[in-house]
């Protein structure tokens, strides 16, 4: 199993519910864009940006509490993070590329629950972060 996989395997696993959503905002750009996002979970923070190359998303999963990443805002009250403070994280697949995944997917509650889907994409340099209901 590739890296990223088992990382939101392992993350998922837990159950964890969102506690702190932080995103280093895109000079210009509205809440739904970002230059990385930190979802700080009550059990481990997951860490989404761009990897090395600018062109694939890296996801890192972040034992103890940890620093968000230098220039980050607090996106609570943000499309879609208002709406899911609390709740737990059940699903999350990368898109199915061996090499570089440019899509993520992160199913929040349960699907009798009203399950909401939020899709981080890479584009242009750039996270694109969008929500709709499963």
């Amino acid at each position: 199993m590739e890296n990223r996989e088992r990382i939101l395997t392992e993350l998922c696993a837990m159950r964890p519910c969102l506690l702190r959503p932080e995103r280093v905002p895109v000079s210009g750009a509205g809440p739904m864009r970002a230059q990385a996002l930190q979802l700080t979970f009550d059990r481990a923070q997951l860490r989404i940006e761009p990897d090395v190359t600018g062109e694939a998303l890296s996801v890192a999963l972040l034992g103890a509490a940890r620093s968000a990443p230098e220039g980050a805002v607090l996106a609570d009250e943000d499309e879609p993070w208002w709406a899911l403070m609390g709740n737990p994280l059940v699903a999350a697949w990368a898109e199915p590329s061996a090499t570089a995944p440019r899509r993520i997917e992160l199913q929040m509650r349960d699907d009798g629950s009203r399950p909401k889907l939020v899709t981080i994409e890479m584009r242009e340099g750039q996270l694109h972060i969008g929500a709709r209901p499963k």
